[in-house]
């Protein structure tokens, strides 16, 4: 997936994070509701959607609600590494001012499940001297942070239900044992 493909064939993908991540909460007993605007499900045209303010297109997807506070939780797709817009950034740090936001990001090579906080994306691209990265046929910088280096600053879950040590991560074998 990338910026040549047009709007429809993007929503479709994003659709698939968002679809997994009311499965994953939901399957850990947290309560989930939709909170941003839900331009996958609703017949927004590209041109009605880009004219929309952005701080509004980048409220967060969702909010679940736990004992440990409600959260807002914002849904990205990756493959080996994760593009995350500056501007979209920007926004969910503003959010974050109003209640913490999360990002659950799926890498669909591995299988695996990203779910990092906004501040600890901002402090994983200050530590990792992370620089824009820029495309002449895309409109907004962004950084292409690799997806091993989230669970550093975040949580991991294997979507088969035990962990890929490809990093050195805690592993949760089948039997429900942690290994290093």
């Amino acid at each position: 997936m990338s910026y040549k493909d047009t709007f429809a064939e993007r929503k479709v993908v994003k659709q698939q994070a968002e679809l997994l991540a009311i499965k994953h909460y939901e399957n850990r007993g947290i309560k989930i509701i939709r909170a941003g605007m839900d331009a996958l499900q609703e017949d927004i045209s590209g041109k009605h959607w880009v004219n929309t303010p952005q701080l509004i297109r980048n409220i967060p997807d969702f909010i679940i609600f736990t004992d440990d506070g409600n959260r807002f939780i914002e849904c990205k797709n990756a493959s080996e590494t994760v593009k995350l817009k500056i501007p979209e950034l920007s926004n969910y740090r503003w959010w974050n001012n109003m209640m913490p936001v999360t990002m659950f990001i799926y890498s669909h090579p591995f299988k695996t499940v990203y779910n990092v906080g906004i501040l600890e994306i901002a402090r994983l691209i200050n530590d990792l001297k992370f620089q824009p990265q820029t495309d002449p046929n895309y409109s907004m910088k962004f950084y292409d942070i690799p997806v091993k280096e989230l669970a550093l600053y975040g949580t991991m879950d294997a979507q088969d239900g035990y962990y890929i040590n490809d990093w050195n991560q805690v592993v949760k074998t089948k039997n429900g044992k942690e290994e290093r």
